[in-house]
């Protein structure tokens, strides 16, 4: 459909990726790597948004939970919505989503400048995600709409990540990891502190 412009879809939340990569002269090889598969697309980014990814494992490295998230600011004509947020959790074979439109609004998420904060409330129960990163683990990048008004990225591949779910009919888990979140935060303008503005 139309609405809205901007989409996102995550065919492979959590998937295992050999091969290497190839930079300036040098190879990396890749085996075995836990990684995921996702794509926004359409004629316009959102207005301004934050996104976090993280695969949650034990000890032995095997995936044990996954999250996806992300809280959006989109224009609808000349007016712009406030954050609009949704959240899937996968935690074995039981899924908790809180990603109906009711839920989009029941709902309450901080941005900062490398931080992020969401807390959810829908028919799976509740749940809390936190995000962070330093500011020498992100990147800047620049993404131009066909439009031709250019937004800025900031990502990282190395936040921390805290889940707390509480399900109406379950108990409570909380998940942790240190280093292995992908968050992004999409603005208006560049942050000449982090890396190169592509």
């Amino acid at each position: 459909g139309r609405f809205p412009r901007n989409k996102s879809i995550t065919p492979a939340a959590v998937q295992r990726v050999s091969g290497h990569v190839q930079l300036s002269g040098e190879r990396w090889e890749i085996s075995d790597w836990t990684g995921m598969q996702g794509h926004n697309w359409g004629p316009a980014h959102a207005e301004s948004y934050a996104w976090g990814h993280c695969s949650f494992a034990d000890p032995g490295e095997e995936p044990v939970a996954v999250v996806e998230a992300v809280s959006a600011r989109i224009k609808i004509g000349s007016w712009t919505t406030p954050l609009l947020s949704t959240m899937v959790i996968r935690r074995g074979e039981l899924e908790y989503r809180f990603d109906r439109l009711v839920d989009a609004w029941r709902q309450r998420s901080e941005m900062g400048e490398f931080g992020w904060a969401l807390r959810m409330r829908g028919r799976s129960g509740e749940a809390v995600l936190s995000m962070d990163a330093k500011p020498e683990e992100m990147v800047c990048l620049g993404y131009a709409n066909p439009d031709g008004v250019t937004r800025y990225c900031l990502n990282s591949k190395l936040a921390r990540v805290r889940l707390q779910v509480n399900p109406t009919d379950a108990p409570g888990f909380t998940c942790i990891s240190e280093h292995g979140g992908a968050l992004e935060f999409l603005r208006t303008e560049p942050d000449g502190r982090l890396g190169a503005v592509i």
